[in-house]
């Protein structure tokens, strides 16, 4: 997965910030949660700019390469899939923001994640369920974060 963008942050913190869309990602792409048990952290190299990881979840190798520059006035997100690429496009369509994926030479619109995720959030505020489930989540991702760490012997 490659993620370029506009960003303020630097070192760790990038990978703090973006490795959660990562980890969503392959969520997604394999139909299920992923459980810690079954990661294996390859490498982490990190630089004021970029954050570069790869892990195996169980026979599966990902790599995530992260840049985020003040400097970058477009993002680029696109990721491979068995060395075929996947690549999401935006466009605003009078005056909405759009999604697309774009995947040997087809071009399908998606759901935009982070209005899918706001109006989740809206829709289910009083639900105490649905509000532990992103939590327990949320620290599933920062536990798979602070894998990489280690693995870099920073913590």
């Amino acid at each position: 997965m490659f993620y370029y963008t506009n960003g303020k942050h630097q070192y760790f913190d990038i990978g703090i910030d973006l490795l959660p869309h990562g980890l969503s990602l392959v969520s997604n792409l394999i139909k299920r949660k992923l459980k810690t048990k079954h990661i294996k952290i390859n490498k982490l190299k990190v630089n004021k700019t970029s954050w570069v990881g790869s892990m195996l979840y169980k026979n599966l190798k990902c790599e995530f390469n992260f840049v985020q520059k003040k400097s970058i006035t477009r993002s680029k997100f696109f990721f491979k899939i068995n060395n075929e690429l996947v690549d999401r496009k935006t466009k605003i369509i009078n005056g909405k923001f759009l999604n697309f994926l774009k995947y040997k030479n087809k071009t399908v619109e998606i759901v935009n994640p982070m209005k899918e995720f706001l109006d989740n959030s809206i829709k289910n505020k009083s639900n105490f369920s649905w509000i532990n489930k992103n939590k327990i989540l949320t620290k599933k991702y920062m536990k798979i974060n602070y894998l990489f760490y280690i693995k870099c012997n920073r913590l």
